[in-house]
């Protein structure tokens, strides 16, 4: 782990812990997800739930709406070729 990292041993022993009960897929998931924060701090520096100019509401209605662009245009992308 890196030096410039601070985390609590709470967080990284509960983390562990729900990762044990987990199957292959679920730990799949958790390590994706682990994966795009870690692209994200470096793109976007360490992620900070309170940072004072940070509007998750909006951040948050703006992802879902690309997230919906782009299931729709994955689904119509599979439906054309399909059909072809």
């Amino acid at each position: 782990m890196s030096d410039t990292i601070q985390h609590t041993h709470s967080h990284v022993d509960t983390l562990c812990a729900l990762a044990a009960a987990m199957n292959d897929d679920e730990l799949a998931v958790m390590i994706s997800i682990a994966e795009g924060l870690t692209r994200g701090r470096t793109v976007y520096g360490k992620l900070q739930i309170n940072h004072p100019t940070r509007n998750w509401d909006r951040e948050a209605t703006e992802e879902a709406r690309d997230l919906a662009v782009y299931l729709t245009a994955h689904l119509l992308r599979r439906q054309r070729r399909e059909r072809d």
